[in-house]
């Protein structure tokens, strides 16, 4: 079994709901005080298995996807999770690679259309993590997930999906879209429009 690493911040109600759907046997450490990829990063140092697991503490888990995960790490460097509202409505599956000059990206419901997972709940290999340096913290509660698995494609990391899904109840933590125009300004430092479409040159994405 993995090790799961929760980035908390302020909903306690939502962590314990969460903390009850986590099967016995995985390991978990929950980490505060610090933003998201400060709380991912420091918690991952704890990590000593070959992979880890990170979980928005606004998820609802069960086995059915911990064990697809696992297994299709078998052949894949991350897997990310398919996710559903509190009704079982889909909400998504991933992230494509399309959409406006401001943010290029779209969250998906199938996972033929994704090119990468949500940062909400994704499995990792921990090889891959500690080449990557982990989550870049200089984002502030948005777009660092979108910044590692991008910087993960251009390693060539292998990408999968889960059919099982866990219950999402989506960004309900105070505070999550206040550096929104903060975290899309460092994204493009480092995502330049020409970065993007080399990875993607077959994509219409809107930004030349």
């Amino acid at each position: 079994m993995f090790p799961i690493v929760i980035p908390h911040h302020n909903r306690h109600d939502l962590l314990k709901t969460c903390l009850e759907s986590i099967p016995k046997g995985y390991p978990v450490y929950i980490i505060s005080g610090g933003t998201f990829a400060e709380n991912c990063n420091k918690g991952f140092q704890l990590v000593k298995e070959e992979a880890v697991f990170f979980l928005n503490d606004d998820t609802i888990v069960n086995a059915l996807a911990l064990s697809e995960a696992e297994k299709r790490l078998e052949k894949a460097d991350i897997i990310g999770i398919n996710q559903v509202s509190q009704d079982g409505s889909p909400l998504f599956i991933g992230v494509r690679v399309q959409g406006s000059s401001y943010w290029p990206f779209t969250l998906v419901k199938k996972k033929e259309l994704a090119d990468f997972p949500s940062g909400a709940a994704f499995l990792i290999k921990t090889k891959l993590f500690k080449e990557l340096n982990g989550f870049n913290e200089r984002f502030k509660n948005g777009a660092e997930d979108v910044d590692l698995f991008l910087r993960a494609i251009e390693l060539k990391a292998k990408i999968d999906y889960t059919n099982a899904s866990i219950t999402h109840f989506l960004s309900q933590s105070d505070g999550r879209w206040e550096f929104t125009d903060q975290n899309v300004s460092i994204f493009w430092t480092y995502f330049k429009p020409q970065r993007l479409e080399i990875l993607f040159p077959d994509r219409d994405i809107g930004l030349s």
